[in-house]
């Protein structure tokens, strides 16, 4: 693990690295054997090419001619399976090193040194700081008062002075199977400087005045 929580990342910056071995003999393997179809294609191009002079020459009959280009078609087949092989395995390996996929803050790691990951395992919350969000949940009964376009205004409990306004990018369509709530996403709209994980106070611009309170993900 190169990374904590809280930490400042670029793209492309190493979160994880996964044990290698494996992936790394895969690799080893792979090479052996593309290195093995190599030279069996360069034999059989050079000899094809003999075979070609002397049937110019009426050495030799069409059939050996022909055998002969059978043998090259076939060392090119397993030359590009081989190659296919190869590029395989060194994609399996480079994906035991993993990386931010952006820039931004580390929200969380989700696994610890030593656990084994399945693949498609999340090992890290990597929080985008260029567009930062407020999550809220919406109940059923008050669904129907927002819409995605709305505008809210957005204030932190450790800064109550300070206001960001934010626009609804995204409400789900069916609730939250944990919550039973419907969870809305507001695009923070002027400049932020919190941090992430912060309590907010979302005010809605409704006539009703709507104030809900919810945790600020960014």
């Amino acid at each position: 693990r190169y990374v904590q929580a809280g930490d400042v990342v670029e793209a492309g910056t190493t979160l994880f690295r996964l044990d290698d071995k494996d992936a790394s003999e895969q690799v080893i393997a792979a090479r052996g054997q593309l290195e093995a179809a190599t030279a069996q294609l360069n034999l059989a191009e050079s000899t094809f090419g003999r075979m070609s002079q002397l049937y110019s020459a009426n050495a030799i009959s069409a059939l050996q001619l022909d055998q002969s280009r059978n043998t090259k078609e076939l060392a090119a087949a397993q030359y590009r399976q081989a190659n296919a092989a190869y590029e395989r395995a060194l994609n399996q390996e480079s994906m035991t090193t993993l990386k931010s996929e952006h820039a931004g803050i580390v929200g969380a790691t989700l696994v610890d040194v030593g656990q084994v990951v399945g693949a498609g395992t999340p090992v890290a919350v990597v929080v985008d700081m260029s567009e930062p969000e407020v999550w809220i949940s919406l109940t059923e009964q008050n669904l129907h008062r927002y819409e995605v376009g709305q505008t809210a205004d957005v204030t932190l409990w450790s800064r109550p002075g300070q206001t960001w306004t934010a626009t609804v990018r995204e409400i789900a369509p069916a609730p939250n199977r944990s919550t039973g709530t419907y969870d809305a996403k507001l695009r923070l709209a002027t400049p932020f400087d919190g941090e992430v994980g912060m309590t907010a106070k979302v005010t809605f611009r409704t006539a009703e005045g709507e104030v809900m309170t919810v945790p600020i993900s960014a």
